[in-house]
């Protein structure tokens, strides 16, 4: 946990995620990015893409995964960022029915 200078700070929280996650204490660093978002007076997509990244490459998490990116859209809209990155996660996982309903809602 970061030093109680930082216990407010947001920024603090997204830099002891990113080292704990680096360190592969995927749960731990998943919980400090949830604080560092939920004390951020605006989050950035990019909080949610890199808690989202923490769970890339572990197949029995990727509905987790996705649930962190639909938390980021439920917060700060439909930003094309972030519906491109669920709808690439689907492709991945060969859900091209849910892919095109997701495309069919997406701002352009």
């Amino acid at each position: 946990m970061p030093s109680d200078a930082h216990d407010d700070s947001s920024d603090g929280w997204r830099i002891h995620a990113s080292i704990l996650g680096n360190l592969n204490e995927t749960n731990a660093a998943l919980a400090s990015f949830d604080r560092a978002i939920r004390i951020a007076r605006v989050p950035t997509p990019e909080l949610y893409f890199q808690r989202a990244r923490l769970l890339e490459g572990k197949p029995n998490r990727v509905d987790e995964l996705l649930a962190e990116i639909d938390d980021g859209i439920a917060r700060l809209g439909q930003l094309s960022s972030l519906l491109e990155y669920a709808i690439n996660i689907e492709l991945q996982r060969g859900t091209t029915l849910l892919v095109l309903r997701v495309w069919m809602h997406c701002p352009r």
